[in-house]
């Protein structure tokens, strides 16, 4: 469906835009991946098979606003998420009401603009268009993962509210390696220097053959960090994303004794890479084992010119996860969300129809956690 926009009070520069609205169940990826494709510099965040690995996963249904002006285009993919039913029913809501989050990662609008004033345009024209089309179509609110390589947190985004969540950490491939190397915490040096004079060898496992031996340590890491249920994938998840990833998914291990110690999920297109999930064997720990296979992996990914390797950040701000990879490179990223609600009344009575259910010996919800009715 494409559309022009009409008369805009809040944002006149969408006059100026045409938008189509892709549901990736019902339209197929052909549509959304021609506008991929549209991007310069295109991140595997906003490719329609990241959404559909997501969607295989049960997290919700995908759509992506496709937004072009005369100076450029912006795509924003997000899931449509169901409410939990029984609450919409205590809250005398309709059934078939939802609400919106960014897939797990990061994204926001990924803007191509010829100037900052084409860039500004098209980011007004996306926030009208939401602020028409999300209550239209009976999605209460909006959870925005920003994404910080991109910055796009930035600029005037009618009707979202930005907070400043935490950081993440970034190698900057843009240096030569050796300046890599000197930018590392002394200490993280050391403990790869010491894993490559102890035989440890850093590998792509182009042919997967570890795959199932990665998922097992991927599992039994997120079990020694106690992540919540969510985060332990099942090996279906991480066949999907090779699978609907083709070519932009890379497993790299870490070998000792002939046996793997260490292994990490590399999602790289163009300039951005990410190192997406890792796992260890703890009964076969071998000290820098890790720290030497990040830093292949940014020259890996430095030599297929990628601009940035993304390491994310921790599960708390300052916690040990972010001052491990904050001791690979001093570039850190401010991470972003926004929020948005498009049916006040619908959120309030939710909200009123959670509380009224919710334990009174449950601990006090975060007051940051949005939509609030589902903590």
């Amino acid at each position: 469906m494409t559309s022009k926009l009409g008369a805009a009070p809040r944002a006149e520069a969408a006059n100026a835009c045409e938008w189509a609205w892709v549901d990736l169940s019902r339209d197929g990826r052909a549509a959304w991946e021609v506008a991929f494709d549209d991007l310069p510099d295109g991140d595997v965040y906003f490719h329609p098979g990241y959404a559909e690995v997501l969607r295989r996963n049960g997290e919700g249904e995908p759509a992506c606003l496709v937004v072009r002006s005369r100076s450029g285009l912006l795509l924003f993919p997000f899931l449509r998420r169901p409410i939990d039913p029984d609450l919409l029913r205590s809250a005398g809501l309709p059934a078939d009401l939802m609400d919106v989050v960014t897939p797990y990662g990061y994204g926001g609008p990924s803007v191509a603009a010829a100037d900052a004033a084409g860039e500004a345009e098209l980011l007004a024209g996306y926030r009208h268009i939401v602020a028409q089309e999300f209550p239209r179509r009976g999605l209460v609110a909006e959870f925005v993962r920003f994404h910080p390589v991109l910055a796009n947190h930035r600029g005037e985004q009618p009707g979202l509210e930005r907070v400043r969540r935490s950081q993440t950490v970034v190698f900057d491939l843009t240096r030569d390696p050796e300046r890599l190397w000197n930018e590392m915490d002394p200490t993280a040096r050391n403990k790869a220097r010491r894993a490559r004079k102890g035989g440890v060898v850093i590998a792509e496992d182009r042919d997967l053959d570890h795959f199932e031996s990665f998922h097992d340590n991927y599992i039994e890491t997120m079990r020694r960090r106690e992540a919540a249920a969510g985060y332990h994938y099942p090996l279906e998840f991480f066949r999907n994303t090779v699978e609907d990833l083709r070519g932009m998914v890379h497993l790299f291990v870490a070998r000792s004794d002939g046996a793997i110690v260490n292994a990490a999920l590399i999602l790289q297109r163009g300039s951005h890479a990410h190192y997406h999930f890792s796992g260890s064997d703890e009964t076969r720990r071998v000290p820098g084992a890790n720290n030497l296979l990040l830093y292949e992996v940014a020259l890996w990914a430095r030599s297929r010119g990628a601009r940035t390797l993304h390491l994310g950040g921790g599960r708390r701000p300052g916690d040990t996860l972010f001052q491990f990879k904050a001791s690979f490179s001093p570039l850190h990223l401010d991470f972003w969300t926004g929020t948005a609600i498009h049916l006040p009344e619908a959120y309030e009575r939710l909200c009123a129809a959670a509380a009224a259910r919710r334990d009174p010996a449950a601990p006090p919800i975060d007051p940051g956690f949005f939509p609030r009715y589902r903590a």
